[in-house]
C-alpha cells in the first residue's frame, strides 16, 4: 500500500480527517491542527500501520512540519 493510502486511512480512521487533498506542503500544525501529542500519536499510529520502528534521532521535532516530510520519513523507515 502507497504512504499516502496509508496516511489517508489513518487520517479517516483515527482522526476523522476525510477528504484530505495531499499536499507535500500542508502543514501538520498550521493546516490540520496537530499538537505535539497528536504527533507522537500520529508516529504511533504510523509504525503500527507500516509494522515498523522508526529510529529516533529521525524523529526531531523540527524535521516533521508538512506531510511531505512525514512522507519522506516514511519512505525511509520502509
Amino acid at each position: 500500500m502507497p504512504n499516502t493510502d496509508v496516511l489517508t486511512n489513518i487520517f479517516e480512521t483515527k482522526y476523522f480527517l476525510t477528504d484530505i487533498s495531499f499536499s507535500g506542503e500542508m502543514k501538520l500544525k498550521e493546516d490540520l491542527g496537530f499538537d505535539s501529542l497528536t504527533l507522537v500519536n500520529l508516529i504511533v499510529d504510523i509504525e503500527e500501520a507500516l509494522d515498523i520502528e522508526f529510529d529516533i534521532s529521525l524523529l526531531e521535532p523540527g524535521k516533521m512540519n508538512t506531510l511531505g516530510d512525514l512522507l519522506r520519513l516514511m519512505d525511509v523507515a520502509v
